[in-house]
């Protein structure tokens, strides 16, 4: 088996050149986890997941509205990490983790691994909605 096989992947999408360096130079040290794509902008991710198959998506809270839909239906399994400045750029149809910009490495590397339909219990939309609702009664 080949040994990228069994790494986790990500394509990362920001148009913010530095920051989107500087998470990829994280994400690559950590040995199992790869970075197979990099665009900066949040539109073309539904074409670089056809073309090049990923576990996670990160990508700039600011402009992730329009895609997150799309994503949601086109790419269900596809975890979504949002990095954003604050409240106000998280959407309304959420990710399943959001950073701040200012991060600390091993919260990207966190957030990376451990985002995803809630680990893998939630397969749809509605166990996954069902799910979050179960999270907000227990506060």
């Amino acid at each position: 088996m080949n040994e990228s096989e069994n790494k986790l992947k990500v394509i990362l999408a920001d148009n913010r050149v530095v920051l989107r360096e500087g998470m990829h130079c994280v994400l690559e040290s950590e040995g199992d986890i790869e970075v197979v794509a990099e665009t900066t902008s949040s539109a073309q991710i539904p074409d670089l997941l056809n073309s090049y198959p990923a576990d996670a998506v990160v990508m700039n809270a600011a402009d992730a509205e329009g895609v997150l839909a799309q994503l949601r239906e086109a790419f269900p399994a596809t975890r979504v990490v949002l990095v954003g400045s604050g409240v106000e750029d998280r959407p309304s149809l959420g990710p399943e983790a959001y950073l701040s910009r200012d991060m600390e490495p091993e919260e990207l590397v966190r957030a990376v691994r451990g985002v995803g339909p809630v680990a893998g219990l939630a397969e749809s939309k509605e166990a996954l909605r069902n799910y979050l609702y179960s999270l907000i009664d227990a506060l």
